[in-house]
């Protein structure tokens, strides 16, 4: 008896097709993201400048310094 019907991956792509879509996405985020990126442009007063900014620069300088920075003497 022949059965016709496949169990498994029905309709599910195959993992190749999916890279151009990841490779489009990348675009248009560096496109958009392309100003900040190169530098022309600042990014708006909110919670990024004011809270996450500051300690993404904390981080990076205590792990140039060689420690880890799991606490910021600067806050509180």
């Amino acid at each position: 008896m022949s059965h016709t019907h496949r169990r498994g991956n029905a309709g599910v792509p195959p993992a190749k097709s999916t890279f151009p879509i990841a490779i489009a996405f990348g675009v248009l985020t560096a496109l958009f993201f392309a100003p900040h990126l190169l530098g022309l442009s600042a990014f708006t007063d909110g919670d990024f400048t004011r809270h996450y900014l500051p300690y993404s620069f904390f981080q990076q300088k205590s792990l140039l310094a060689g420690q880890l920075p799991l606490w910021n003497p600067h806050v509180n």
